[in-house]
């Protein structure tokens, strides 16, 4: 069984097997069941010496303990053992790990050892430590969404004026790195880097009433992270700083208006997290959320004596596989900053509303490695 799917008898080739984690299981009658956590990697052979131990409670079964697990692709063992093979179709000898062929750049192949040298334990193996590597780009279309509400009757509230952008075009580049992507110890594995940019081309604006402005929109996020994998599944929580702008700059004979359009440089701690799943071997999908906390509103803040902000965000992401190493990528964002604006009203403190939205969707290409 593979990922608790059978998939078939010993000895056997599982082929088209998605590179990544799986756990492996072997049932025999009369034996105890089996269990190893394989690395597969694209176009590489992975073996699995199954040291299967007779159940003292059942009275049948044989004395053959000698069977092999082996994900990737095909090689020309001529032993006799028992093995099941799993992995891509890729003919390349000298990049099989765990082979048993006569390959002198195998890493941690002995040539012709029949030991046990390839056992795989019941945790997450790999022969050797590598950087596990998503790189995505592509084009996305933004929309921003501000509105100001002030109490009835408040006649000294700051003016700013409600704004709204729609199918904003935006370039977006998005990076996570697992340096130890490989090791055999999950609590190291699962540590990585994300981070992400997008800008926007200046777009022009114009109001109600025909003036016109220039505005710029960026983005920017990098974050610590961990991911724990659980077969098809990924459980993920990260930590980071980011910065969301968005700024105006008024042409001639505008008069007032730079001071009431809502320009915001916001900039924040955030604390989320996303699971995904592993629908099939080329789909994938993932949903997350993060809750910010602001230090910096940018301009927006200076117009008033203080400002409360709750703030909130969320992802969700759909991936293809194209080649092993390609996806085709939709992502979509989100983010959302409730104002509470406190500011002087006839010799008192008087409050008035804000909120920001933000939403944006990509769709890119991705490199895994």
């Amino acid at each position: 069984l593979i990922d608790g799917d059978e998939v078939g008898n010993a000895p056997d080739t599982i082929d088209e097997v998605a590179v990544g984690p799986h756990q492996v299981e072997v049932i025999k009658e009369g034996f105890e069941v089996f269990e190893a956590w394989i690395e597969v990697e694209k176009g590489e052979t992975v073996t699995v010496e199954v040291e299967l131990e007779e159940d003292p409670d059942a009275s049948y079964g044989d004395d053959d303990d000698d069977e092999k697990v082996k994900t990737g692709d095909d090689d020309d063992d001529d032993d006799d053992d028992e093995k099941v093979k799993t992995g891509d179709d890729d003919d390349d000898d000298d990049d099989v790990a765990g082979d048993d062929d006569d390959d002198d750049d195998v890493p941690g192949d002995d040539d012709d050892d029949d030991d046990d040298d390839d056992l795989v334990g019941p945790a997450p193996t790999s022969k050797e430590l590598h950087p596990y590597i998503i790189f995505g780009i592509g084009p996305e279309v933004g929309n921003r969404t501000f509105e100001y509400v002030v109490a009835a009757g408040v006649s000294d509230a700051p003016n700013v004026r409600p704004y709204d952008a729609a199918l904003v075009p935006l370039a977006r580049i998005r990076a996570q790195v697992y340096p130890l992507a490989g090791s055999a110890n999950p609590a190291l594995a699962g540590w990585g880097f994300s981070g992400s940019y997008a800008q926007a081309k200046t777009v022009t604006s114009q109001t109600g009433d025909n003036q016109t402005l220039d505005t710029s929109w960026n983005e920017w996020d990098a974050s610590l992270r961990f991911q724990l994998r659980l077969g098809k599944a990924h459980v993920a929580a990260e930590a980071g700083y980011a910065g969301q702008t968005f700024a105006f700059t008024a042409g001639a004979g505008v008069g007032n208006l730079i001071d009431e359009v809502p320009g915001v440089d916001y900039r924040f701690t955030r604390i989320g997290g996303d699971v995904g799943l592993q629908f099939t071997p080329k789909m994938s999908g993932w949903v997350g959320a993060n809750y910010r906390i602001v230090s910096s509103l940018g301009g927006l803040g200076l117009k008033f004596f203080e400002t409360q902000v709750t703030a909130y965000g969320g992802q969700a992401g759909f991936n293809y596989g194209i080649t092993d190493n390609i996806q085709a990528q939709l992502l979509l964002n989100f983010s959302h900053y409730q104002h509470l604006f406190t500011f002087n009203s006839n010799g008192s403190m008087a409050q008035a509303a804000g909120t920001d939205q933000f939403l944006g969707a990509m769709l890119g290409i991705a490199y895994l490695r």
